[in-house]
This record gives C-alpha cells, structure tokens and sequence, in this order.
C-alpha cells in the first residue's frame, strides 16, 4: 500500500566513501560518561567503544563519580586507568536524604541535589582532567552519553551525547493533550520547564564540544538546530558484539503465530499507545499475531494504564524487565522488532534485532531508518491505520521469504554495527576535532 515505503529508499550511508584511515598511532584518551557492558543502549555501546579502543593498544583514563559507574571488566586491560572522583560532603548528603528524609519528600529532594552534586563532581572532575593533561597531555577527551561539561584548554573534545533535546521535545508538544490527561497539567509544565532547562544547558555546553557524535542522519540536523556548526556533528551507530547478537538458525515464523517485539523503556514519545490501536486493526485480519512489549513506564506515570489493554484476549504480553543477559536469545526466539517512536535518535533493540536476523517495523521520524536496509519497513504516518499495514507487510514477508529477510537484516548489522567499522569511523571525527582544535 502507499502508506508503506521499505527502508530502501534514501537510506544514509555514514560509512561511504570510507576515507583513508591515517597511520593509528596509540593515543592518550580521557574519558568520560555512561559505561556498562550490561546495561543496554548508550551504556553497552560505550562499553564496545572503549573496550576495542584499548584492544587496538589506545590508553584510556576513565574518569567517573566515585561509585556511580565502575566498568569492572575493563580493569583487565592494561592501558584502562580508573580515575574516582568524589566528595564526602556530597556522598553524606545523598546517605541522608536515603536514610533520613521522608518519602513523599525523598524524590523532589533527590531530583534538586543530583543537579548540585553533579555540578560540583564534574567540576572536580574538570579539574582533575586539566591538571593530568597539564602533566601528561592527552590527545582527546571523549564524552560518551552527554556532552562535554569541561572546559580543559588545548585538549580536543569529542562528545557523543544522546539524543538531541528539541528533538524530543517536539514530539512531547505534539503529545500534549494525551500527556495532560494521562498525567496532569501540571505535570505537563513540569516537563516543559525541565526540557527548557536541557536545551539551555545543552546550548551551552556545546561551544566545548570540537565534534559531536549522534546516532542518525535524523539526529544530526536537530543539534545543527540547537547551534552546532554545520559539518561538526557526525552520524555514527551503536556498535554491538556481533558474535553475541546472531541469527538462530532455526526459522521461527508460521501460520498458528507471529511474535512482534517491542522492547525498551515506555514514555510518551516511543508511542506504545499507538502501537496497541494498530495492533487492534491488524488482529481483525491476523488474529494470530503475538505482541510482547517489554519496559518500564518511566517519568510518565499515568501512562501505566496502558498496562489494562495488554492482556491475553488482545494477543498482548506485558514484561516491566528482562535482564540484559537474556535478549539475545528472546530476538533469535521472536519474528520481528516494532518500535513506532516519533523522534527517536537511534534505537538499540531494532539494531540488535538486526543483528539477530530480525527485520524491523519502525517510524518516518526514527533515525535508526538509516540502518535497517531492505529487511524492514518504514511506515508513513503516525498513524494506527499506517502502523497496521506495515505490520501486516512484515507478517508476509517473513512468511513469504524468512531467508531473505533475516539475511538483509543480519548484512545491515555487518555493514553498519560492527565495532571495528564504529571505531575506524570515530578515529575519524577524532583526527578531524584534533585538527579543528590546532
């Protein structure tokens, strides 16, 4: 149908023409930002980054909020320095307000002194950096989850936040009267005075920032919006281990079921109230398809009613969690990945189920298009009427041709998230904010 287009068309290539890489010599890298094999999404894939960065004989000083983030494997490489920064003062306010301070009152307080206790670690964070480099000079300060919040003088900086924050916004505007009902006005006002608060913020810290890294073409034009330089931020995917993301060689789809997945955590954006109206439609023509929405509701709260209309009847599986040990094996065991977010960066669990073999059904404003190749679908409108013919159009295709597609699939993930070809890429953007900073 017309409202279905397959990723095919127009579909970014980061990668090509691949420049020549320069002779890679080892480098000082500092580090800074969100690191854990386990933990999924930006945090596993900067784990891969800095765990490859190390295995090429790179250096790295990790520098981290004492006991806040501890990537514990990474100790076994011989160029990975910890570097814990802390303040006694900070942790004992943090014991109190855990021990001491009631609980209707524990979350406001707490959301107020992390924005304090982060300023004032990251500053000694900043100092630490300056003095180390003043001594020893590194060749680069990699931020990794967020921008840069250091001003270190003569050290070239490249940040790979997450997702832009007027991006994500926007879809929150766009959501406002179901965001209202669900969750209050003044909950809604709220929102608006803390994403007033993250584009400010991220407005500022830009300017430290040599070159900025985001997941998507989509993504790139939403932080030249917010006051990147043009040519400065560059698209680049989460890197993924491809040897523990595979294909089953088992075929799993047949004509009693068809298992769609969507996995992640659920907030007004990633549009799982839409997904429930087109799974709705579909199942009047397919009422064997299986859906399994795995999450938990995050700042959003009222959104949790959308549990009631996940039940057996509906063909619906609700999961709050699932460990990160176990997705592998659930992507190889299910037949598609769905995720209908409006604005969406880049999205792990669809590159991971490419990875698995497993074609995707994803939105017109979901960055992560750029990857999925001719496996998986794309649909037009954010509409139910558009989400259920483009997961009827998955439904054929892995019925009709299962081979096919789990080969596109697995090859996109070959072409795109392969570790090595992430890192030769951000060695890349590393030579070029180096020279910018010359």
């Amino acid at each position: 149908p017309d409202c279905i287009k397959m990723a095919r068309s127009k579909r970014a290539d980061p990668f090509q023409p691949r420049p020549a890489m320069p002779s890679e010599r080892p480098l000082r890298i500092a580090a800074y930002g969100f690191v854990d094999r386990d933990a999924g999404s930006v945090a596993s894939a900067s784990f891969v980054i800095l765990s490859r960065l190390l295995d090429r004989g790179h250096s790295v000083d990790f520098f981290a909020i004492r006991g806040f983030i501890r990537p514990a494997e990474l100790f076994e490489h011989p160029n990975f320095r910890y570097q814990a920064i802390g303040s006694t003062p900070i942790e004992r306010v943090w014991r109190f307000l855990e021990n001491s301070v009631p609980s209707r009152l524990r979350g406001p307080a707490s959301l107020v002194w992390s924005q304090v206790s982060n300023a004032v670690t990251e500053s000694e964070i900043g100092r630490a950096i300056r003095r180390l480099h003043d001594d020893s000079p590194y060749d680069v300060l990699l931020c990794l989850g967020l921008l840069s919040p250091f001003a270190v003088p003569g050290l070239a900086q490249v940040s790979w936040p997450q997702g832009a924050p007027n991006g994500e916004w926007e879809a929150l505007q766009s959501r406002r009267d179901q965001i209202v009902e669900s969750n209050g006005q003044r909950f809604f006002l709220m929102l608006k005075l803390g994403y007033a608060y993250k584009i400010i913020s991220a407005k500022m810290r830009l300017p430290r920032s040599n070159a900025v890294v985001c997941g998507s073409s989509w993504s790139v034009g939403n932080w030249e919006k917010l006051g990147a330089k043009t040519g400065t931020v560059h698209a680049i995917p989460y890197p993924f281990d491809l040897d523990r993301f595979r294909p089953s060689p088992e075929i799993t789809a047949t004509l009693q079921s068809f298992r769609f997945l969507c996995l992640g955590r659920i907030v007004p954006r990633k549009r799982v109230d839409l997904l429930l109206d087109a799974f709705e439609v579909l199942r009047k023509t397919y009422p064997e398809a299986r859906l399994l929405v795995i999450g938990r509701f995050a700042y959003a709260k009222g959104f949790s009613t959308l549990i009631d209309r996940m039940t057996v009847e509906n063909g619906v599986e609700y999961r709050e969690w699932i460990d990160r040990s176990e997705v592998p094996a659930l992507l190889q065991a299910v037949d598609a990945v769905v995720q209908p977010s409006e604005n969406e960066d880049i999205g792990s669990s669809v590159l991971e189920g490419l990875a698995c073999g497993k074609g995707a059904v994803l939105g017109p404003t979901n960055g992560t298009k750029d990857y999925v190749g001719a496996s998986s679908i794309v649909f037009e409108a954010y509409t139910p009427e558009a989400l259920a013919n483009g997961l009827a159009r998955m439904i054929e295709a892995v019925r009709s041709e299962n081979g096919r597609v789990a080969t596109e699939a697995r090859a996109s993930a070959e072409e795109y998230l392969d570790a090595d070809r992430v890192v030769d890429r951000l060695l890349q953007v590393v030579e070029s904010a180096r020279r910018m900073d010359q």
